[in-house]
């Protein structure tokens, strides 16, 4: 069971695709999202998964994918002036 790293790429790509949010915020999303990265969060809560046998579905990717925005938005948060 190999981890589909293309299919992360892909639920990550949909969660922005479908917000209704302003266009100049979704360019600033999709920068954060896309500037490269390691994606080391999703990737141990995918690996967790088949350390338990676990067959890697398209909603565990959604999971995965939601990890590294939460990770994404707490770094962007962290940047802002205080």
């Amino acid at each position: 069971m190999v981890i589909n790293m293309k299919m992360l790429e892909k639920e990550l790509t949909k969660f922005y695709e479908k917000a209704e949010i302003p266009q100049h915020l979704a360019a600033s999303i999709v920068y954060s999202l896309t500037a490269g990265g390691k994606r080391i969060r999703p990737l141990l809560f995918l690996q967790m998964l088949k350390a338990f046998g676990i067959p890697l579905e398209t909603a565990h990717y959604q999971v995965a994918a939601a990890v590294e925005m939460i990770h994404t938005g707490s770094l962007i948060h962290d940047d802002l002036p205080a």
